[in-house]
């Protein structure tokens, strides 16, 4: 679990920088806008960015707790059905998780057999597509000790 941890904490830190640069790119757009020298594929370089801090923190959030929860009736009923409910959704969320990294990993694929590259930059995107399934992956990992525990 320590491991698990560390690659959790690694992959929400890459995700920081990642936000890092997708501020000073958005910053640096703002401002070159101004004497008309707009940054080409701004638009372009934060949805890449957007996509790899999002799934890179997840097992991280997912670890401390840290996605909504709505606890108005959870909150009133017993622990035994709590406990039950906590066992169902752990695995529809690793079913989820799954099925979103397993086609991910699909996408990646197709993307990098067709050749396909970004609208504006002409760059190659499936890359950015296999960190996600990654990070991901990385949550199914975290999701699925916790449901081993749970049990």
């Amino acid at each position: 679990m320590k491991t698990i941890r560390k690659i959790n904490y690694t992959l929400n830190f890459i995700g920081g920088i990642f936000l890092f640069i997708m501020m000073l790119i958005a910053t640096s757009n703002i401002v070159f806008r101004l004497f008309g020298h707009p940054i080409k594929g701004t638009f372009e370089l934060l949805g890449f960015l957007g996509a790899l801090v999002c799934s890179l923190s997840l097992a991280e959030t997912e670890e401390k707790g840290g996605h909504i929860q709505v606890g108005l009736i959870y909150e009133k009923m017993p622990k035994r059905i709590k406990s039950i409910l906590d066992v169902i959704t752990l695995i529809f969320s690793i079913g989820f998780w799954s099925l979103i990294s397993f086609k991910l990993f699909q996408l990646g694929l197709t993307i990098k057999q067709s050749g396909e590259l970004s609208e504006t930059l002409q760059i190659p995107y499936y890359p950015v597509v296999f960190i996600c399934a990654i990070g991901v992956l990385a949550s199914i990992v975290f999701i699925s000790l916790k449901f081993l525990k749970k049990q």
